[in-house]
């Protein structure tokens, strides 16, 4: 079922009932990357919840990510990683290395979040 043009995805995270399908994934990174809250703090979840379609959204978004955005994402990522996610794990440990201080420190509290191996 197609949605209205009036379809407003920060509004809708919002509402109680509402709950994001893959289709989202693409708007909800748009949402993270933004930083605007309080849909960005909505929005880090629901990506997360969607598992391996939020992973490929982020990760088809990191290559052209400017900083802030990216230490945003890397933080989801860590969520993901929390919820068993390799992948993202490894997304997240190789991001200890970046060159930008904000992405890495952000990396180090994902992964201090995460526990286990990957911490």
């Amino acid at each position: 079922m197609a949605r209205p043009s009036s379809f407003d995805l920060a509004s809708e995270l919002a509402k109680r009932s509402f709950t994001p399908g893959q289709r989202d994934a693409p708007g909800l990174v748009d949402l993270v990357v933004a930083g605007v809250e309080p849909a960005a703090a909505r929005a880090a979840p629901a990506l997360a919840a969607l598992r391996d379609g939020g992973r490929s959204a982020i990760a088809t978004r990191l290559a052209s990510a400017d900083e802030a955005a990216t230490a945003r994402l890397i933080a989801v990522l860590g969520l993901l990683a929390r919820n068993g996610d390799a992948e993202a794990a490894e997304i997240v440990i190789a991001r200890m290395k970046d060159s930008a201080s904000r992405v890495r420190r952000a990396a180090a509290i994902a992964l201090g979040k995460t526990g286990g191996p990957a911490a």
